[in-house]
């Protein structure tokens, strides 16, 4: 099933997983596949904070000096302060991670065993230059849950192989 539909001021597509899914008759994967963001983005928070960490101490040492507190360096106090309560909450925080094995998919601590799921799909929602995408498991049930896929680094053509991989091939022991 495609769609594609106007929505808002961007366009919508809606792709089953069998339809984005190549040959993987080659394949030869795990028992489970594990998908996780990138490493560089925790880096690249770390470096952030770094910077920020010396401009906090910066404006902090110039804070000491009596005579020149100003209203400008108390403000560049807080707002360096605020940086770093954020960059160490995001560095601090648990990564999202997407399993998918023989029995089915899990997401951080959801489970979706192949036999609840009626079917799979990815979305992505085009807003302007920008892309988000989504994996939509819409189960027996008719419950939809959909998951964003902005902080992996895979292509929804490649994440519907590994999906379909273990949904169609029978696991040889």
């Amino acid at each position: 099933m495609y769609l594609a539909k106007k929505w808002g001021t961007g366009y919508l597509k809606i792709r089953s997983t069998p339809e984005l899914t190549d040959t993987f008759g080659h394949l030869r994967l795990g028992n489970e596949n594990v998908i996780k963001p990138p490493f560089w983005v925790k880096a690249f928070i770390a470096i952030i904070l770094l910077f920020t960490g010396c401009l906090w101490l910066g404006i902090a040492g110039a804070l000491i000096d009596p005579g020149t507190r100003s209203f400008s360096k108390l403000f560049g106090l807080a707002v360096a302060t605020l940086m770093i309560y954020f960059l160490v909450k995001n560095l601090l925080s648990k990564d999202p991670i997407i399993r998918v094995n023989y029995e089915g998919i899990r997401i951080d601590d959801k489970t979706f065993p192949w036999t609840a799921i009626d079917e799979v799909y990815t979305m992505e929602k085009m807003l302007g230059r920008r892309s988000f995408s989504y994996l939509l498991i819409v189960k027996k049930d008719a419950a939809m849950e959909k998951f964003d896929l902005s902080d992996f680094s895979i292509s929804s053509d490649k994440l519907s192989t590994i999906i379909e991989y273990y949904r169609t091939v029978k696991r040889v022991s």
